[in-house]
């Protein structure tokens, strides 16, 4: 088992914010969920009321990742991206970061997460990867 013995994880309620949260406290940056959510330019707002709903739905977000890659420009920081269909060079990738020291955040579908109880697939769930 390799773990980052000096990996303290970040608290939050949205899976992407947490994730760069995580990361960006393991470069020694802390900073709260709702400044990274400001930083990246995440809330927008927006009222769609459509015929067959019983109330208007009020809410709205940039695109995923996006509150990443903002927040990450308005700090000045880099973000490597890494994507990949093979499951094995996925692995790589994510086994060489954590075996250097370096936590990785990683987009999944959450319908295989053994604590996610969904009946349908959503791939853009988020989470920090720091020891296997």
């Amino acid at each position: 088992m390799t773990m980052i013995a000096d990996f303290k994880p970040f608290v939050g309620v949205h899976c992407e914010t947490t994730t760069t949260g995580n990361l960006l406290q393991h470069a020694r940056l802390s900073i709260s969920e709702p400044m990274l959510f400001g930083l990246g330019e995440g809330i927008g707002f927006g009222i769609f009321s459509l015929k067959g709903m019983p109330a208007p739905f009020i809410g709205g977000r940039v695109k995923f990742e996006e509150v990443t890659k903002n927040a990450a420009a308005n700090l000045g920081f880099d973000v490597e991206y890494r994507q990949t269909r093979s499951r094995k060079r996925a692995w790589e990738n994510v086994a060489s970061f954590v075996d250097e020291g370096t936590p990785v955040g990683v987009k999944l579908d959450c319908y295989f997460l053994d604590y996610f109880k969904t009946d349908f697939h959503f791939a853009a769930h988020y989470v920090t990867i720091h020891g296997y």
